[in-house]
């Protein structure tokens, strides 16, 4: 889900804002409490370093929810939502990049030999075996998220014969992704998990019934 920061722009006479207001995904598609909080703690360490207020951080659902905050005697600093949630409450847009999105995509290969095996890169493979696997991935379905910001980057590069982009489920989001990956893999057929770096090093093969080997594609 691509989405941009918004903070108000305020004239001289305008009165102190304090925290913000986040266009929650989670809470919308009804996950769990745990996810929720962790998707809102990761969120304020993002903007914290901005200097803009971080208390309190209030959950939105439509843009009347920011009209209403915007009236309050103490108005947000900031909204995190789409830009129509911005854009339609007055709010001027501004882009914050403080970490580069590293995207992989983490091929269910072959059947291994090592129960659990971790994730192995691309570049520390032999330059005949590098080869052998950028041209299987030329002829794999790669899944990743619609519209998301690692998918849009796979599919740019072409590194996949094919890249199927998933609506999020109900209460599943990206965790629906390894399911559908997973599903789609046969002994003579790879499959392709697009996602972050971090999340591909992180893999576990842990809950799979046959081991397989895995390889991550260079990051961009």
């Amino acid at each position: 889900m691509l989405v941009a920061l918004f903070f108000c722009g305020f004239t001289a006479q305008a009165q102190q804002c304090e925290g913000g207001l986040y266009l929650n995904p989670q809470v919308i598609r009804g996950e769990g409490a745990s996810q929720t909080e962790s998707a809102l703690k990761e969120l304020v360490d993002f903007i914290r370093p901005t200097g803009l207020s971080v208390t309190p951080v209030l959950n939105i659902r439509e843009t009347q929810d920011v009209l209403t905050a915007v009236k309050k005697p103490a108005p947000p600093c900031w909204v995190y939502g789409n830009p129509v949630v911005g854009l339609a409450s007055g709010y001027r847009p501004v882009a914050v990049n403080m970490d580069p999105i590293q995207s992989a995509v983490l091929i269910l290969a072959d059947i291994g030999t090592v129960k659990d095996g971790k994730p192995v890169e691309l570049k520390t493979l032999p330059a005949a075996d590098q080869a052998k696997v950028l041209a299987k991935l030329k002829t794999t379905s790669c899944f990743g998220m619609k519209s998301g910001v690692t998918t849009s980057l796979v599919k740019a590069e072409s590194i996949c014969g094919t890249v199927v982009e998933i609506l999020p489920q109900q209460g599943l989001g990206q965790s629906y992704l390894p399911t559908k990956a997973a599903f789609h893999w046969q002994a003579d057929r790879w499959a392709g998990l697009i996602t972050r770096l971090q999340s591909a090093q992180a893999a576990s093969m842990r809950a799979t019934t046959a081991p397989m080997s895995v390889s991550i594609w260079r990051n961009w």
